[in-house]
Order: structure tokens, then C-alpha cells, then sequence
């Protein structure tokens, strides 16, 4: 049973365990050892039962009970699921790939043209954080950048700035001519992520569906260049997605 904190009623809640997220909840124990209490009401009919003895019971049955919950937050079993924000953006705090548990680096905004329009959030998970660029282009980690739309755009257009950010960085025509065929439409709200691991090339998935994969090791770091080498389309999305 959950209880907001500031609403709990005396004798209702006998432990208060604190998750590490943020959030609080109050575990309901008083139904833990129903033959203690029973043995209390007896003793009030007076046929028995030590009071001393049933409170010691119903307190090791409480401890028995908290133990049980600490192994189980500490396995990661019923705690609540945290999520970072930016924008009204919420991504998890952590993503699996293939088996691999990744965790969120950072989230960062994409802003577009002069106007500074507002195209998207982008967030960055590794099996290990890092905020050097060197670390997160090169190294042979599972990767994972995930995007959500805050606009409408035409799929076209998207695969047309990505190709020419792609050029500038040493793209070739035919690698970024897989890579752009797999990109689509848009709506706002829409995600769409790019996950590379070692030897597999990069995984293009829109809306929770595969669309296809990008082959090659060598285009995977092209692609991560974009976003978070020397010269990147948006400062501000790199060091976001780096946690800086």
C-alpha cells in the first residue's frame, strides 16, 4: 500500500523506506502478523496472551518484512522508474540493447535556422558515462542516440540536412544513401533512435519499429560526428547530450 508523505495516519504505516529516487514509499505492515494480533485481542477477551510477546513478534515480522523490501530495491525490483526532462521531454534513465543495460548520459535541444526553431530532444545513452566527445565517437560500446520531434518535418528534409552534415565530415555517397533511405516523416512526439554496437552498424528505429540498419563501424563514428564531434550542426545539443 503507497501513501503520500504527510497523509499517513498513526498506527497505519510502520516503516518509511526512502528509494533513492526522489519519491517515498510507505510500507503497510500492520496485516503482516494477523495470528499476533489476534492473540492481542484474545488477551483483551482475557484468555491469554502476554502483550510484551505479541509485540515482539509483530516487530520481528515487521523487520522481516523490511529486509525482504531493501533486497528488493536493491535488486531494482519495485522501485519506481526515473526519467530525466528537458522541454517537456521525459526519456528513461536507462535503455536496453541486445542484453546491454546503457544509461543516460544527457539530453540536449536541437534548435533549427536562425529563428532557433525548436526541432527536437536528443539524449545520449552509453554503457558507461562520459562527457569527452573522443570517448563517446570512438569507443566500442553500445550507443544509443534517441530523439523526440517537437515539430512536424518532412522526412525528406531531414534526410537532406543529415546527408550534408554527413559530407562535411567524410561521409561517402553510398554509406549516407543507406543511412537516409531510412529515414522518414515526422510528427511532433514522434521518436526515432540511432543504436550502434561493435560490428553491427547502426540500427534506425522510428515509433518502436526497426526501419533497417546503416552497415559499417566506419559510418557509425561519421554519424556520431555530427552530433558530437568538433564542429557539430548544434553546440548546444552536444554538450547537452555530453552532460556538460
Amino acid at each position: 500500500m503507497q501513501y503520500e508523505l504527510g497523509n499517513i495516519r498513526a498506527g497505519e504505516a510502520d516503516v518509511l523506506v526512502n528509494t533513492g529516487f526522489k519519491e517515498y514509499w510507505v510500507l503497510d505492515f500492520w496485516k503482516a502478523a494477523p495470528m499476533d494480533r489476534a492473540g492481542s485481542a484474545g488477551g483483551r477477551g482475557g484468555a491469554g496472551g502476554d502483550p510484551r510477546t505479541a509485540r515482539l513478534a509483530a516487530r520481528g515480522g515487521r523487520m522481516k518484512a523490511l529486509a525482504l523490501v531493501v533486497s528488493l530495491l536493491a535488486l531494482g525490483i519495485g522501485g519506481p522508474v526515473r526519467a530525466a526532462s528537458l522541454a517537456g521531454v521525459e526519456l528513461p534513465d536507462t535503455e536496453t540493447v541486445n542484453g546491454t543495460r546503457l544509461v543516460l548520459n544527457g539530453m540536449g535541444l536541437r534548435q533549427a535556422t536562425v529563428l532557433r526553431v525548436k526541432a527536437y530532444v536528443g539524449g545520449l545513452y552509453l554503457e558507461k558515462r562520459s562527457s569527452d566527445p573522443d570517448i563517446v565517437i570512438n569507443s566500442r560500446q553500445c550507443k544509443r542516440v534517441t530523439m523526440v520531434f517537437l515539430r512536424d518535418i518532412d522526412g525528406t528534409r531531414l534526410a537532406s540536412g543529415w546527408a550534408d552534415e554527413l559530407r562535411k565530415v567524410g561521409g561517402t555517397e553510398a554509406s549516407i544513401a543507406r543511412f537516409t533511405a531510412l529515414i522518414g516523416d515526422v510528427q511532433k512526439g514522434d521518436r526515432m533512435s540511432f543504436t550502434w554496437c561493435p560490428d553491427a552498424g547502426v540500427e534506425v528505429a522510428a515509433g518502436g519499429t526497426v526501419r533497417g540498419t546503416a552497415p559499417g563501424d566506419d559510418f557509425a563514428r561519421t554519424l556520431f560526428t555530427i552530433w558530437f564531434g568538433p564542429d557539430p550542426g548544434d553546440a548546444n545539443l552536444k554538450r547537452g547530450m555530453l552532460g556538460k
